[in-house]
């Protein structure tokens, strides 16, 4: 499984890159050949990482996996290339779900032109960081399933179709929401054959950029397959600011209604292109997953969310400022809390907001730098007042019993004044923070023994 420590020959080195080929319009039956071939030497190439591999049409239980696995599935990505998903060993009662980033592609200029990078186009290589760490993360005791993303479509995808500019034509698959599908199914199995228990203790559904948008929209999905005592969902920076009417659209022209068949409202707003992400978060965790913890980590000035909304809305003259983005997100948030108001035995949905522009955090290593004063600051001290990190909040967020002494520290998190929205111009200068959304707290998740009293417990 991947441990050869001597150091890849001309050949091996040789075998890595050709499924890159199959992203430059190869074949989609090359680029799967060509993916074949990175199967068999995939532990090669990585020298001493204990890192194997195996095809899903072989027997792939977890049982027989080292401590990280990629699981190839004979599914594609957008430009023929070989699709897979990591599997991080740990506990059999707890599972993570979570979904990789890599962008977005929607057109001819963001798969192949203008914007040639806005996109993975083949599977990434394992990430030991962040949450992946095994040594020091909060998930390390965790069984993480990474859903690998080159699909472009913010894993919602089912749809086969032809980007053209003039002569110019691309043919793509975007098949991210069956790639959910394929992994989820594949932990069902695990369940079946005792690899993984039937009822998790925990299971955590999230993701990072596009991953965050692929969490959000799979959260009810992944959490109704997979029976869990606890559940908690954490987004990681997408809250889902986009141009009028852009979102909508890209959902529907992925075929991203094909999957909302457990909510009929939902599925028809699809269908006439007039769905927002928020309204599928809003039905997922004030409807059908109130008891679950939610969790959101955002910077104010996220400059890759900033990049991705000109880009979306054609590139011309469409711009979206800093202050006005950190505003309409913080919409967003409200809209959250005033819909699931006194609804959620599950507690408030809590933010952990960051100074700076910093774009995602837990597949970063900033993961265990943040703090609400910035992305990489080193001081926890501010004014006299102590500062928390975020890798000590996600530990909050997602342990039994809240945190220390049984009490919930997973609260609202922000550096700045108080300001009520209303209140704030567009031209405001310096940190604050959203007076509406101050002193929210997540609810300890209750103990067994008094599971059956919380539940009749009036909010």
């Amino acid at each position: 499984r991947g441990r050869l420590q001597t150091k890849p020959n001309m050949m091996l080195r040789a075998l890595m890159v050709l499924p890159l080929a199959a992203a430059a319009g190869v074949p989609p039956v090359v680029g799967r050949l060509l993916g074949w071939l990175k199967a068999q030497v995939g532990s090669l190439i990585r020298g001493g990482d204990d890192y194997g591999s195996c095809s899903y049409r072989e027997e792939c239980s977890l049982s027989g996996f080292g401590p990280v696995t990629r699981v190839w599935t004979g599914d594609v990505c957008i430009r023929g290339a070989p699709w897979a998903f990591d599997v991080f060993r740990g506990d059999k009662d707890k599972v993570m779900v979570y979904f990789e980033g890599g962008g977005g592609c929607w057109d001819f200029d963001s798969t192949n032109g203008t914007y040639a990078d806005f996109c993975y186009q083949t599977v990434q290589d394992v990430n030991p960081k962040g949450v992946f760490d095994r040594r020091r993360s909060p998930l390390k005791d965790y069984t993480i399933v990474e859903i690998k993303y080159c699909s472009g479509d913010s894993h919602y995808g089912n749809v086969n179709r032809t980007f053209t500019k003039g002569d110019a034509s691309i043919d793509v698959t975007q098949h991210g929401g069956n790639h959910t599908l394929t992994a989820v199914e594949w932990i069902r199995a695990q369940q079946a054959s005792g690899a993984l228990d039937a009822e998790l203790a925990s299971l955590v559904v999230g993701g990072a950029s596009a991953g965050s948008i692929g969490s959000q929209f799979w959260s009810y999905g992944v959490a109704s397959k997979l029976e869990a005592k606890q559940t908690t969902l954490l987004y990681d920076s997408y809250v889902g600011v986009f141009p009028k009417g852009k979102g909508e659209e890209l959902m529907t022209n992925s075929s991203a209604c094909d999957f909302l068949d457990w909510n009929g409202r939902l599925k028809a707003a699809c269908l006439e292109s007039t769905l927002k992400l928020q309204d599928i978060t809003e039905a997922t965790i004030n409807e059908k997953l109130r008891d679950a913890r939610v969790a959101v980590i955002l910077s104010k000035a996220d400059d890759t969310q900033i990049k991705y909304y000109a880009a979306i809305d054609g590139g011309e003259g469409a711009q979206l400022d800093e202050k006005t983005f950190y505003k309409d997100m913080q919409r967003i948030l409200e809209s959250y809390a005033e819909s699931g108001k006194g609804q959620r035995p599950g507690g408030d949905v809590v933010t952990f907001v960051v100074d700076g522009a910093q774009h995602t955090f837990m597949p970063e290593d900033v993961f265990y730098t943040a703090l609400t004063t910035g992305a990489d600051n080193g001081t926890t001290t501010e004014n006299g007042e102590n500062l928390k990190r975020l890798v000590d909040w996600i530990a909050d967020v997602i342990t039994p019993g809240g945190g220390k002494n049984n009490q919930s520290a997973a609260c609202e998190q922000c550096h700045g004044a108080l300001r009520s929205l209303d209140d704030v111009d567009d031209d405001v200068v310096g940190p604050y923070c959203d007076k509406a959304l101050a002193d929210r707290c997540a609810i300890p998740f209750p103990s067994a023994s008094v599971a059956a009293a919380a539940a009749t417990t009036e909010l």
